[in-house]
């Protein structure tokens, strides 16, 4: 059986992405707990695996990093390669 929390990020990153920024911010604070408990550790203010921080990573889609970022963290999810065991 998949990971579900795998499922609750995916989820909750759904609602993000089609979202206005001011309605994306609120649902990244729903990311949150999610995003300190499976990413942190490595993508977080103390160790930044591939360059990537979660804890500062924004919700402005139209910038092209952000959106790559965000999508590549859904692909992993999906191919079930993170968050790591």
């Amino acid at each position: 059986m998949k990971r579900p929390r795998g499922i609750t990020f995916l989820l909750l990153l759904a609602v993000v992405l089609p979202l206005g920024q001011a309605r994306a911010d609120k649902a990244l604070n729903a990311l949150k707990p999610f995003l300190r408990t499976h990413c942190l550790e490595c993508h977080g203010p103390d160790k930044q695996k591939n360059e990537i921080r979660f804890d500062t990573l924004g919700t402005d889609l139209t910038d092209l990093r952000t959106l790559e970022i965000w999508q590549d963290a859904l692909d992993q999810l999906n191919l079930g390669e993170m968050p790591p065991k």
